[in-house]
């Protein structure tokens, strides 16, 4: 994976690759709604569950 530097200085100088990393971006964003609807929309409440019991975070992925 490229360094951050160097892919914001590839945003600037080429237009096609830039274009291309906004919809990957608003892809991206999309999917992170729809990903927080249906947490949202869930109604089995398991943050509530978690912070009683002393979680106060997102659990870690193992694998």
């Amino acid at each position: 994976m490229p360094n951050k530097a160097t892919v914001f200085r590839w945003l600037a100088a080429h237009q096609e690759f830039s274009d291309q990393y906004a919809r990957a971006r608003e892809a991206q964003a999309d999917s992170l709604v729809d990903d927080i609807l249906s947490i949202a929309d869930d109604g089995r409440n398991e943050w509530i569950n978690a912070s009683a019991h002393g979680y106060a975070g997102r659990p870690c992925r193992q694998g």
